[in-house]
């Protein structure tokens, strides 16, 4: 580019340099400039201060501040038709209390693959669906055979 950058010309350099050198000679320009919240008083930042403060106490506020915030939506997980009762109940908790794979596993301390897994291709062990399912707010539990529904909870109807 043979010194210039950016199409800056030397011409061009020269005089945005005298333009810059006028604003600074120029009071009015500078105070101007220099009218940020980091250049007032110590009475006035702490007024600021003190009715930003107020404002931000005010429920009032916030929930106005938060109507425009989008909530957590996340889509429901897919259970496939062939997963184990117990996993499928767990996955319908899960969608019920809007609870994601990454939130569960960092909950229970796992790998967010092995959620994966329990839905699509492997059978977790004992302890560490009875660990998912507490972090749920449920417990497994020995039931007759015949009393659980189709996701895997227990329905009011006596085994035959």
């Amino acid at each position: 580019m043979s010194g210039t950058s950016a199409g800056w010309t030397p011409e061009r350099r020269a005089a945005q340099a005298r333009l810059m050198r006028a604003q600074n000679a120029d009071p009015a320009f500078v105070d101007r400039r220099n009218k940020g919240p980091q250049n007032l008083p110590a009475a006035e930042r702490a007024a600021r201060s003190a009715r930003i403060k107020a404002m931000n106490a005010d429920p009032a506020f916030q929930a106005k501040r938060r109507e425009g915030i989008a909530v957590q939506g996340g889509r429901k997980l897919a259970i496939p038709e062939h997963t184990h009762p117990c996993v499928r109940g767990m996955f319908v908790a899960m969608n019920d209390q809007r609870a994601s794979r990454h939130a569960m596993a960092s909950r229970v301390g796992m790998n967010v693959a092995s959620f994966t897994a329990w839905r699509r291709k492997h059978m977790p062990r004992v302890d560490d669906l009875d660990a998912a399912l507490n972090a749920l707010d449920l417990e497994l539990a020995i039931v007759p055979k015949g009393t659980r529904d189709a996701d895997g909870f227990c329905s009011r109807r006596k085994a035959l």
